[in-house]
Formats: structure tokens, sequence, C-alpha cells
């Protein structure tokens, strides 16, 4: 690079001096150019980083010639003096990078001697180096309806040295929507643009620097249709059962991505457009804020270059399923001492279940015990009082899990306080027409311990059974007749065996469904007798058939016996710790 000092004095000798410079030639007395030179009226600026080649016009003298460049010249980088085989002269190369500026002109100064030896007088010529006008593309793809800026890297001019541009009104058609703004083309093709693609147009780029360069261009513009969803509603899922739904795009240019961030719980959206999965058993509980159809808009990208995206609205017709719930709204009164036994009622099941307690007294926990979730124990003597007890029904698949809770007041009334009979039994599971009725054993506490038993109101089919003398263990069995279907309030009475007027009773529910529909509540608790008998059912006994009823009932003739001889043992203890406190005294 020349100082500046150098620059300026070249602007100065280009502001007062022609183009090109040169000494008068010689003349021979004929007026004939005897003297050789460089003829060329001007040479073509080169624009840098491009190829350039001007051949040179030598008149006068004798061919061949020999050209020199003389002392004194600015030549810029990458371009040469060259010859070729016929003995023509050129100057030819490419630019090089940062031999642009508008502050500095190149001087060539040409001595030319002919074949005679004989030389010629300098010529002189003033050379520029324009900045290159950089226009990547003359096909450009747009979409109807979407956006097209330089900012997106789309069609656009540039100049390497920084220089200002100038994009001329262009000649052809634009589609409407778009227009060209100094150095790029921009806008929004208007609806319907795509029915009129493709569109062609010739653009005159000026390179406004005092240069001023310019570059011709006929560009195509294709315009597609916009990105849309061709199906933008997918069927209802349902909880735990697998589900696939492929979309529709179509506009721009396929094949095309997709992708959101709102699906129901378990289903995913691949980026191939597949929405699949499997809906966990929280899907529904999680969307019930909404109203279906569900509103899951997503993202739509083309494959163009550069891609072009869109946000499309998209509907989920629905979940199927249910709201998980505890259908248990109260825990009956417990006894200290006393065998305490109560199912626990979920609602809205689709998937496992297990339950939690917190707060329950000394001696009693939840349990599953043959398919059933109860609260079971016996409340150890001194635990009497009132507790808050907090119960947390969790639901879990493959997928996922959820929970809900409920707090309950559980009495435990005291030893001292039983001084009258109670029925234990809280609790009739579902029945169905046709179908054996699982074994419920009556129970009751207070009192002598030995009781008898009346139960009304129970369906058509099923009854009451007693061991011999009516007096001990009491059952309901049976088979619900054809056409029993329905809701039945069923009395228990309950009278002590050795007093007739201690007495309690209990009014439960008992539902018994159709032959052709399973029973109303979960399976996992249609199976109470099962549950009470889990011990026996381990030792080979089955509460489905005759000979596990016969061995049932050898088995509760035995639990009436160590029940009797419990309470003997009890008024035993405490007759001897009476006596023995009045020895003391």
């Amino acid at each position: 690079m020349r100082s500046t000092n150098q620059r300026w004095i070249l602007v100065i000798v280009l502001m007062f001096g022609a183009m090109p410079l040169s000494a008068i030639p010689g003349t021979d007395p004929g007026g004939g150019i005897v003297t050789p030179r460089v003829s060329n009226t001007e040479l073509p600026p080169a624009i840098e980083g491009c190829d350039y080649e001007c051949p040179l016009s030598i008149v006068g003298g004798t061919p061949p010639y020999r050209v020199n460049i003389q002392p004194g010249s600015e030549v810029p980088n990458g371009i040469e003096l060259k010859q070729d085989f016929a003995g023509n002269w050129s100057l030819e190369g490419v630019a090089a990078p940062g031999t642009s500026s508008p502050l500095f002109i190149y001087l060539f100064n040409f001595l030319v001697i002919d074949s005679a030896g004989t030389p010629g007088n300098v010529t002189t010529y003033f050379f520029d180096v324009y900045d290159n006008i950089v226009f990547p593309s003359t096909s450009i793809t747009v979409i109807e309806g979407t956006h097209y800026s330089p900012a997106a890297g789309l069609i656009s001019a540039s100049v390497d040295g920084g220089i200002s541009l100038a994009f001329g009104d262009p000649v052809g058609g634009l589609p409407a929507g778009m227009a060209v703004i100094p150095a790029a083309l921009v806008g929004t093709p208007a609806p319907g643009t795509s029915a009129g693609s493709p569109y062609t147009a010739h653009l005159t780029i000026h390179d406004v620097s005092w240069h001023a360069n310019t570059l011709e261009k006929e560009i195509t513009i294709q315009v597609l249709a916009p990105l849309a969803l061709e199906n933008a509603m997918a069927p209802a899922c349902e909880e735990g059962v697998p589900y696939e739904f492929q979309l529709e795009a179509s506009g721009g240019t396929a094949p095309y991505t997709f992708s959101t961030a709102l699906l129901p719980p378990g289903l995913t959206l691949g980026a191939d457009g597949v929405i699949s999965g499997t809906p966990t058993c929280s899907a529904m509980e999680e969307w019930q804020i909404y109203t279906p159809p569900y509103f899951c808009g997503l993202w739509i990208t083309d494959s163009s270059d550069p891609p072009a995206s869109d946000y499309c609205p998209f509907l989920f017709e629905g979940i199927v399923g249910s709201i998980l719930s505890i259908g248990t709204t109260s825990l009956p009164v417990a006894f200290e001492a006393a065998q305490y036994d109560t199912p626990l009622s979920a609602l809205g099941v689709v998937a496992e279940t297990v339950w939690h307690a917190d707060g329950l007294p000394q001696g009693v926990n939840v349990a599953r015990i043959g398919g059933l979730w109860k609260i079971i124990g016996t409340p150890v003597l001194g635990s009497a009082g009132s507790y808050q007890v907090m119960l947390t029904l969790e639901e879990y698949d493959a997928f996922g899990s959820h929970e809900t809770s409920a707090t309950f007041t559980l009495i435990v009334e005291g030893e001292t306080s039983m001084t009258g009979v109670h029925v234990l039994t809280n609790h009739l599971p579902a029945a169905q027409e046709g179908e054996s009725y699982p074994l419920v054993i009556l129970e009751a506490a207070g009192g002598s311990g030995s009781y008898s038993f009346d139960v009304s109101g129970l369906p058509e089919g099923l009854e009451m059974g007693a061991a011999a003398g009516g007096i001990g263990t009491h059952w309901i069995d049976g088979r619900p007749e054809s056409g029993s279907a329905g809701e039945y309030s069923v009395t228990i009475t309950v009278e002590d065996a050795t007093d007739s007027s201690l007495t309690a009773s209990v009014t439960l529910a008992l539902v018994v469904s159709p032959a052709s529909l399973a029973p109303s509540l979960p399976p996992e608790t249609n199976n109470l007798g099962g549950a009470l008998l889990a011990g026996g059912a381990a030792a080979g006994c089955s509460v489905g058939d005759e000979y596990g009823h016969a061995a049932l009932l050898v088995l509760l003739g035995l639990m009436g016996v160590f029940a009797r001889l419990r309470i003997c043992i009890r008024h035993a203890e405490f007759f001897l710790s009476s006596n023995a406190g009045r020895n003391t005294a």
C-alpha cells in the first residue's frame, strides 16, 4: 500500500491530468508514427477478487514488441503484464483482497521497444480497482404469507469493502407484497401470489461509492403456497390405551418437520408428524382444567432454503378417562382390643393403585389382603382417642403416577366404654345376578362375646347363615337371583346371647348388578370374603366352593371357642388383679 502522501499526490495528478497521459510520440517527415507506444484509450477498472484481462494495443515501430512497466508505476497486487505465444501483450490476473480503495488510484507507466530496438515514449495510465458486488443467488423461493428479508439470509447484495449499494427499479414483475430496498429484496408475498408463480425481474445494482460500479442481474422468484395443516384435529385418546396419529401438512416445500410443547401426558410428537404414546393414568386429571377440544398449536417447518416455519392451530378432540377420587366417606368407630376391619373405596381407577395412611392408632395399618385394600388391625389397650388419619390413594402405570388425599377422623373407644354391643361389620361387597356372593362374616363386639344376628333387606338369593343353635358365627352368602339387580339397604341387628337388652344395629348399602354387567365397584373392592379369609385360603380353603364353606364353618367354630376363651382369661386376669389388691391392702 502507498503512503497517505503518495495517495494524495496521485489524486492531484488525476485532477489535473488526462487519461492516458503520454509523451508526444516521434513522427517521420510524412507524419507517420515511428515511435512505438501503447495506444489504449483507457484501462478498464478491475474488480477485487474477480478475473481481469485487458489486451494492450500497440502502434508505431516494427513488431514484435517488448513492453515494460517502468519504475514509478503503482501496480495492484494480482495484476500482471503478460505476453502470449503470438506476441500480443495484456494485463491479466485477479486483484488481490484489499486492493480496492476510494482514496487510492494505481498508475501504469508502459515503455514499448520494437524489433529494431527503438524505444518508444512512456505512456501513463491511471487504473482503478473496484469493490466486488456480491449477489449470491439469481433464483429464490418464497412462501405466500411468510416474511422474506436479508436478515433471514435471503437474496441481497453486498460490497466487500462495506460501501453502500442501491437496487434500481426492477424491470419485470415482483410478487405483490414484495419490493426492493437499498441492497435487498424484501417483503411478504400477498395471498394468492402463489397462483402467478414464477416471477422474473431484472435488477440493476449500483455501487453508490465514487467508483459508480454497477451489476446487472435477472432473478426468478418462485412463490409457494402457504404452510397449512391438513388434519387440524386429532381424535380423542384414552388413558392406558396406545395411541398413534399422523399429521399431514401442505404448502411450502416437503418434507416437513413438526414440533409442539403441549400434548396430553404420555403422548409425544415426532419430527415426522406422528403423535404416539400411551396416555398416562393421570392424563384426565392434569387436563381437566381445560375444556375439550383441547388447543395444542404446533409449528410446521418446511425444507425450503432457507426453511420457512409457521404456527398452525391444532385441536385435540379429548381424553377418555376418569377422575381418581377416594370413595370412602367416613371411618367407623374402633374399639380397644377389638378387631378392626374396614375396606377402602377408590373411584375412577384405570390402573394399579396403592394406599398410604398417616396418623393411624397403634396396632392398626393399611394393607392389601386378597386383592382388597383395607384398614385392618386391633387397636392396643390405652389407644382410645380421636385420630386424624390422612389417606392417600396413588394410581400408577408404566408411564407415570398421580395421587389424591383426604383426611378422616377415626374414633377409638376405650375397653371400659364398651358397655353394650356393637356391630363391627361395616361393608357389604357388590354382588352380581347369578354369581356366587363372597362370604361375609358378621362381626360384633362388647357384651358377653356371644351373639345372635338378624339381617333384613337382602335381595332374593342371598340369606344369612348361622352356626348350629343360632348362637356364634353368622354370615351372609348365596347367589342373587335373576332380576334382583338394584340397590338395597341391608340392616344387620346383633343381640347379646346372655343379655337380650344389649342390642345394636347398622344399615349398609348393597349393590347388585345385572348378569350382563360387571360389578359396579372396581375389581379389587369385590373380594371382601376372600380378604377376610386370606389365611384360610392360603391353607387350602377356597371360599368359592362347597368344600371351602364346610372348612370355613369348622374354622369359624374354632374361632368362636378361642374368642370365648379369650374373654374368660381377661375376666380371670381382672379377678386376680382385684384380689391381689385387696390382699396387699
